[in-house]
């Protein structure tokens, strides 16, 4: 989240045992958003999906009017906040 929206990270990853790391920097990832228009609103689905899920929106009492509506006012705000921030 942090890397799409400049936003202050919210969580720590702690690895358990040796592994790689790739760092995907700000120039490379706004390269691939210019070359690739589509990935734009690929992320922020993938953006606003994840934050339902922290929010709990997919529990089984919630109607499925209600999570199309809040899927996509979510996934309009991280178009926008990705946009601004690349």
């Amino acid at each position: 989240m942090s890397l799409l929206t400049g936003e202050k990270r919210s969580a720590t990853v702690v690895a358990n045992k040796d592994c790689e790391v790739v760092e995907i920097g700000k120039p490379v990832l706004a390269h691939s958003l210019m070359e690739n228009p589509e990935l734009l609103n690929k992320l922020s689905a993938l953006l606003a999906h994840r934050q339902m899920e922290n929010e709990g929106v997919f529990a089984k009492h919630t109607e499925i009017h209600v999570i199309k509506t809040t899927q996509a006012a979510y996934q309009e705000t991280f178009v926008d906040r990705l946009r601004n921030f690349f």
